[in-house]
């Protein structure tokens, strides 16, 4: 059909999207209004679609597809399915319409892309996930005339990040939008999920799988293992390590349309970058390469590839790794997961304060993440030597052997690789003449804990490695590699990961020791054999992952040796307790802590034992040359916790360290949120003895990235001789989960029994998974259980400053009286020694303890409640007990004389009297008490945290009656109690007269507020203030 008159044909001057608009709307028309044999045909419109697409610059001709039997036009972002008219009733699109379209969408190859309706005029857009039904007012956009077609662009663009041709500024902002939060990117994750769903049978894909699950745990800790859906993440980590590949290529010029267009496999095996900018070990064939192995998946790196392309990456001058990582992995799950990043600000401060001859120093970073103190000292060491006029060739070659990073985090070092190629790229770009260049980044354990210790260290010529193809049955292999040829850096690794290439293609991995060189002798013969194994291994469905695995395993080993000792150590440490570290880890790491680093605190504060303390003495031992420094980002607790107590020191064994410089506060920093709790920096040299962390520290005050003021001087707090109350004061019982305990009990007027009790159960809101949502289904309907198994209970919701409220209610396996828990000799449950219906009652509630418990809580549910004795300590009761809060700065404490239980939201101490209980709850409950002892406290993010863990590092003194001070503050708290008590009943009754009820967070406000202003308050904190604590 010829073109028809314009809908806008008196408009003069529209540009080409305009007047491509404007056909498009004219052949609308005539598709609607005109009779059969002249009206516009949906060709017509997809016709003049594609020219709008073309000429509003959101796709290429050449990339634009059209179907020849139907009228649907492809690109890459978007499917089009176009029709006649589009609208059914009122605005909403038909439909059948809309369901043609979803089939569409579902079909294989489809699921990077976004479906869009349209007649020309009307346009709705479908995103991947979206509910078929769901249509809003953002997915719609009705274009009424040429000049429309601006705001089209802009919701086009908006709605499905389908992006212009031109390369468009990679900002934070836009790579977030796009690879992150769009549907675009959402399409792709969906993809590879998919393809990894078809083909997670195969043995080479079930190994990466299994290797990267076991490294991530290793860094993580056991959240890994505890983490649902675990595959979807290994399938995000693959996307977001083939997004970070394919943007550092194209970085460096790399044309990844044209790649992507002859073979995507090569850029995610590394010969690509090789051969472009002649740097290995930057991308190379690892755990995320497994798409290429499959048709669909290499079409879908090919995708990728050009969806990548469209960024001016060049242009880019941040951290664009770590903008990327937390794009596809929201805060959250970092949070859960344990993944705390160091903002540049601080990296940089400690790479300024420690390295202070970059041209001289060659620094590692053993946990080095994203590469944020990578980055660091690789400007510092480029900047250096522009001022210091040397070659760029030089420079480079310098930069390799200088500035060097291991992480076990397999996706960590894809970030870190890129970080340091970035940072580099000037130098790089315009070196010349430079051979044999590998970024210093591997993927190792900075502990070393799984290689051979006796390999490690001792005199042995070779270095083995463990690797586990568990899925060939043929059990476990020691790979032996060279120390000899290991110690030749570069040529090392390239050699390495050549032979990788060559075992991926099929050839002869042992060609690599002629093209490197390697002299004729033992260590060729034991290098050519484990290059063998590797070619078996991969000739068996067992993968050539297992070269690049052993490679940088073994790296690591170099940085022992006296030439590989480094002068600068920086970085930031694992925050992980030795509880929350994998478990086939966390002995080794307990024997090194206690044994050979005799750091170890036990007992009581062995459940927080962090690794951090720790690896910070490994990577000291192991990596650091005599008189070199280091400087590491440690939990604020390292400054003053006991757990710190032995590494602060400074004599880690054999190992000595003087830790006299100095170490920088942090706490002041705001808002302090960047990591979990606040942090310090601890500084220490090799080479002057063991000398203590001094009392001292350098103060940071101001926003975090500055600008800060440093104050000398500030103290630290160090733990001194406990208050005698410390060993009496007792943590209540766990009657967790809730739902299983807590109820609301009333006297059976029903049951002709005597002494029956209905119950219905309490949910809480704070209940936990798996127990907040698990069915139970005896537990949802009332009730009936012996009274003498009702027992009052109170909790930290029930204890306001001075004042027990009223208790809650719980039905437990103990009777009213009993001076022990119903258990037979061998500690089992006696189900004998309980109420009929309470026994029914406790086999339901047990056997959905045990279905549904935690994998490492091992305790039965009677251990569980009664763990350590906290229930049956309970059963004598004392005639003067006083309680305190587990929550709350400063926390509440109450005096009660009833027999209620005590869970473990509280503390109890037994007195030996009124009087005692009484002087106790006027300390406790005073601002005096709080100010104390919070620079004893750890630090959270919001503040100083666990007061009742810590209040009795205090010198409080034992009450003794001889005192006229300690008589004072026994009155004064009994007159506290007293007044505390009528001033909250009068608070619930003007609440109840406003129809209001009094929470526990309400009644310690009120209660604060009154003692705050009231004249036993001031007494109360005159006469704390004066036993000195």
């Amino acid at each position: 059909m010829s073109s028809p008159p314009t809908a806008n044909s008196e408009v003069v001057g529209l540009t080409a999207a305009e007047s491509a608009a404007d056909r498009m709307l004219s052949h609308h028309q005539m598709a609607v209004n005109q009779p059969a044999e002249t009206r516009s045909s949906e060709a017509d419109i997809s016709g003049a679609v594609v020219d709008l697409l073309v000429e509003a610059k959101l796709a290429s001709r050449e990339s634009v597809r059209r179907e020849a039997d139907r009228n649907d036009i492809r690109t890459e972002d978007l499917i089009i399915e176009v029709k006649r008219r589009t609208a059914g009733s009122g605005a909403n699109p038909d439909p059948t319409h809309l369901a043609q379209l979803e089939e569409y969408l579902r079909r294989p190859g489809a699921e990077a892309r976004i479906g869009v309706l349209t007649d020309g005029r009307h346009w709705f857009v479908r995103l991947p996930a979206e509910p078929a039904e769901q249509i809003t007012p953002a997915s719609t956009f009705v274009m009424r005339d040429a000049n429309g077609v601006h705001d089209w662009i802009e919701w086009l663009t908006s709605r499905t990040q389908a992006l212009p041709t031109p390369h468009r500024a990679p900002t934070p902002d836009a790579l977030v939008a796009a690879f992150g939060a769009s549907a675009r990117a959402r399409g792709h994750m969906a993809a590879l999920q998919a393809i990894y769903d078809a083909n997670r049978g195969s043995p080479t894909v079930a190994v990466k799988r299994e290797l990267w699950q076991t490294l991530l745990a290793v860094a993580l800790g056991e959240a890994v293992n505890a983490e649902a859906g675990l595959d979807e993440l290994f399938v995000r980590h693959t996307y977001l390590s083939t997004v970070v590949a394919l943007a550092v290529q194209a970085a460096f010029g790399v044309s990844l349309e044209d790649h992507a267009a002859r073979n995507p496999g090569h850029l995610l095996d590394g010969s690509v970058f090789v051969d472009a900018v002649d740097v290995a070990g930057v991308v190379e064939s690892d755990f995320f390469g497994w798409p290429v192995e499959f048709d669909s998946g290499t079409d879908e790196v090919a995708s990728l590839a050009r969806w990548v392309a469209r960024f001016d990456w060049a242009a880019a001058d941040y951290d664009i790794a770590r903008v990327l990582y937390q794009s596809v992995i929201g805060a959250a799950e970092r949070k859960r997961l344990g993944e705390y990043y160091t903002p540049d600000w601080l990296a940089e401060a400690v790479v300024e304060e420690v390295v202070d001859e970059p041209l001289l120093q060659r620094v590692l970073d053993p946990a080095c993440g994203s590469g944020t103190f990578l980055r660091a000292a690789t400007v510092r060491y480029t900047t250096a030597a522009r001022s210091a006029g040397m070659t760029l060739e030089d420079t480079m070659t310098g930069l390799q052997r200088s500035v060097i990073g291991v992480d076990i985090h397999p996706v960590a070092v894809h970030l870190a690789r890129a970080t340091w190629v970035l940072a580099a790229r000037d130098v790089i770009g315009s070196a010349s003449n430079v051979s044999e260049l590998a970024v210093p980044v591997y993927l190792g354990d900075s502990m070393q804990l799984r290689s051979d210790a006796g390999t490690l260290l001792g005199d042995a010529p070779d270095i083995h490695v463990e690797v586990l193809p568990e899925h060939s049955g043929a059990g476990t292999l020691q790979l032996a590699f060279p120390k000899s040829l290991i110690a030749e850096r570069g040529r090392f690794d390239r050699l390495m990961i050549r032979a990788a290439t060559d075992v991926a293609a099929g050839l002869d991995p042992t060609a690599a020791l002629e093209e490197f060189d390697v002299a004729a002798g033992r260590d060729r013969d034991v290098l050519a054999q484990t290059l063998n194994t590797l070619k078996e291994l991969h000739a068996s469905n067992r993968n050539h992952v297992w070269a690049y695995y052993t490679r940088n395993l073994v790296r690591p080993w170099w940085l022992t040796t006296g030439e590989g000792r480094v002068d600068r150590i920086v970085g930031n440490p694992p925050w992980l307790t030795y509880s929350q570290a994998e478990a086939s880890v966390r002995d080794s790491l307990r024997q090194l802590s206690a044994g050979l680093y005799e750091i170890w605190a036990g007992g009581q504060y062995a459940p927080h034992q962090d690794l951090a303390a720790l690896f910070y003495a490994r990577c000291f031992d192991l990596y650091l040359a005599e008189d070199g420094r280091s400087a590491m980002v440690m939990p604020h607790s390292a400054l003053g916790q006991d757990q710190y107590r032995k590494w602060r020191s400074g004599r880690w064994g054999s190992v000595l360290a003087d830790l006299s410089e100095p170490p920088w506060d942090l706490e002041r920093i705001e808002p302090n949120d960047f990591f979990p709790v606040p942090g310090s920096v601890v500084f220490a040299r090799r080479g002057g003895g063991d000398r203590r962390l001094p009392d001292q520290a350098v103060l940071w005050e101001g926003p975090a990235g500055g600008p800060n003021t440093r104050t000398p001087g500030a103290g630290a707090a160090r733990s001194s001789d406990k208050s005698p109350y410390a060993d009496l004061a007792k943590q209540g019982a766990t009657l967790v989960p809730r739902r299983f305990f807590f109820v609301k009990a009333w006297p059976s007027k029903i049951s002709l029994a005597r002494g029956v009790y209905q119950v219905s159960t309490v949910r809480s809101p704070k209940e936990k998974q798996p127990w907040k949502d698990l069915d139970v289904p005896d537990l949802e309907v009332v009730g009936s259980v012996e009274g003498e198994h009702v027992f009052e209970v109170h909790r930290g919701d029930t204890i306001a400053p001075f004042v027990a409220m009223e208790p809650c209610q719980a039905v437990l396996p103990v009777k009213a009286g009993a001076a022990s828990m119903p258990r037979k000799a061998d500690g089992s449950f006696d189900y004998l020694r309980v109420g009929e219906r309470v026994r029914r009652r406790w086999r339901t509630i047990e056997q959905f303890w045990e279905q549904n418990r935690s994998g490492h809580n091992k305790l039965s549910l009677l251990d569980q409640i009664d763990f350590l004795g906290k229930l049956e300590s309970q059963l004598q009761v004392h005639d003067a007990r006083l309680l305190y809060a587990t929550s709350g700065h400063p926390t509440a404490a109450a005096l009660v004389g009833s027999p209620a239980i005590v869970d473990s939201s509280l503390y109890r101490i037994d007195c030996s009297g009124l009087a005692e209980a009484c002087f106790l709850v006027a300390v406790i409950n005073s601002q005096t008490l709080a100010h104390a002892v919070r620079p004893y406290m750890p630090k959270g993010q919001f503040g100083a945290r666990h007061l009742h863990k810590h209040l009795w590092q205090l010198p409080v003194p034992a009450y003794d009656p001889k005192l006229a001070l300690h008589r004072e503050l026994a009155v004064a708290g009994h007159q506290a109690t007293y007044q505390a008590t009528e001033r909250l009943r009068r608070f619930e009754r003007q609440r109840r007269a406003e129809g209001r009820t009094v929470t526990n967070a309400a009644a310690r406000a009120e209660l604060r507020a009154w003692l705050d202003a009231s004249a036993i308050g001031h007494r109360i904190e005159a006469l704390v203030g004066r036993l000195g604590i």
